[in-house]
């Protein structure tokens, strides 16, 4: 099956009681939800938590990374069995790891 649609959505999901850690202190969790639509109506859902105090990354920046650089490795993209989800992972592990040498962005996150 291919890979038909991907949406993003952004949701800021207040907690019931607000804690703090050493680095942060939280009264919700803003998360990215992907859901992932095959050409035969199949979907999927994924969720990312963008947090600048872990992986550097906001809501903005990962969003612009699903959406410009991970989203359209995915697209149109046949998964007909397991093997292929493997290949898609491994092309998109290449494209947000950076290569030691220039530093580049990860979306650790995304």
């Amino acid at each position: 099956m291919r890979v038909e649609q991907l949406e993003f959505f952004h949701a800021d999901l207040p907690f019931r009681f607000s804690f703090e850690h050493a680095t942060a202190s939280r009264a919700a969790s803003e998360s990215i939800f992907v859901k992932l639509t095959l050409e035969d109506g199949t979907t999927g859902w994924g969720e990312a938590l963008p947090r600048p105090y872990v992986t550097g990354e906001t809501v903005d920046s990962s969003l612009g990374a699903l959406r410009d650089h991970l989203g359209p490795l995915v697209l149109c993209e046949s998964l007909e069995k397991p093997e292929d989800v493997y290949r898609v992972a491994g092309k998109i592990a290449g494209d947000i790891l950076p290569d030691e040498k220039d530093g580049g962005l990860t979306f650790g996150a995304a």
